[in-house]
């Protein structure tokens, strides 16, 4: 569902008051609202104070310690009594709605795989089956999924960060590029690199060092651009857990790296493009407090609840024609698929 909204922005999105009157109507007492939405709020007496929030930023990947406690919650709030639904939106009730329902169906074992639970939910949610589109929400929904496979129990992970090879070059000025790229944690930027010059068009790896130890711990976004005398331009991006980085190394390809994923022509980044991240463990002695903040988003997690299949529990829970609408005007309150190929061919043409 997209953020239940008042006064102009209602027009468009869903109206509070038609949100309220719809489940007051068909679930009375029996339904509770998920805010996703990390920049807004309302008041919860709206929903008779029946509303939790779990909440991050748009076109991110959530806090992986965020992703238990959601499905915790409504995994007992769903099987707590059988009429109960469970209503989850962000802002245009896509992306993020789509990456904690994705999880919550590997959660509560309808689904095993990720893959199958976010093809799902494409269908389901979408006439074109683009639901999770942003590859860094995908892939936390995979750990998630390789979490509970696995029967892992998570645990902040610190490795010490040493560089970056980028695999071929970019095309950003006439076929090169000047790379660098920045390091965040919890919203703050704490590291960012020198951009590397007189990259050839035709160089096979392109290799960025930190000049420094850094020492990452969670969850981590890592973003590349591309940096003359006059000019800084976003290149791409990506979210990573430290905990899942094996034999350190993470190896991203063309795919699965936000923003260089829209490129579907090749013409900015070429098909066999691929980034690699390397580790090493932390030296003794170090922590990650060392470099500051840099700590996972905290969250407590409690026990796990017994889990069943309770799909049926997400099914007409919507106003009519909310999801179709706002599915056909949105691609993850992100650029549509075409917006992004035409950004990418405008570049070209420049």
């Amino acid at each position: 569902m997209g953020f239940p909204s008042e006064k102009l922005e209602g027009v468009y999105r869903n109206g509070m008051e038609d949100v309220v009157r719809f489940f007051d109507q068909k679930h009375q007492d029996h339904y509770k609202v998920y805010n996703l939405c990390s920049e807004r709020e309302y008041d919860p007496a709206k929903f008779h104070n029946r509303v939790a929030t779990y909440p991050f930023d748009d076109h991110n990947a959530p806090p992986f310690e965020l992703i238990k406690p959601f499905c915790d919650d409504v995994h007992e709030w769903l099987t707590e009594d059988a009429r109960n639904v469970a209503v989850i939106h962000c802002k245009a009730g896509k992306g993020r709605t789509g990456v904690m329902i994705c999880a919550y169906l590997v959660h509560c074992n309808h689904w095993e795989k990720a893959e199958d639970a976010l093809a799902f939910y494409g269908a389901a949610r979408t006439q074109n089956a683009k639901g999770v589109t942003i590859p860094s929400q995908q892939r936390y929904v995979k750990m998630y999924a390789s979490l509970i496979q696995n029967k892992l129990t998570y645990a902040p992970t610190t490795l010490m960060f040493k560089g970056v090879k980028m695999m071929t070059v970019p095309n950003f000025n006439g076929g090169t590029c000047s790379p660098m790229f920045t390091l965040s944690v919890q919203r703050q930027k704490i590291y960012s690199s020198k951009p590397v010059e007189n990259v050839k068009k035709d160089q096979a790896v392109v290799e960025l060092k930190a000049d420094r130890p850094i020492l990452l711990c969670g969850d981590v976004k890592i973003e590349f651009y591309h940096k003359t005398a006059f000019k800084k331009e976003k290149m791409c991006h990506f979210w990573f857990n430290t905990f899942f980085v094996q034999n350190h190394t993470l190896l991203l390809r063309k795919v699965d790296i936000d923003k260089a994923n829209k490129d579907k022509k090749h013409k900015i980044f070429r098909e066999d493009f691929a980034i690699e991240l390397q580790f090493s463990p932390p030296t003794s002695g170090t922590t990650s407090s060392d470099n500051g903040a840099l700590q996972g988003a905290a969250a407590s997690v409690p026990d796990p609840i017994p889990r069943k299949s309770t799909l049926d529990k997400f099914k007409d829970i919507a106003p009519a024609g909310a999801a179709t609408a706002e599915a056909e005007s949105s691609d993850d309150e992100d650029l549509s698929d075409d917006e992004e190929d035409n950004e990418w061919e405008d570049k070209d043409k420049k």
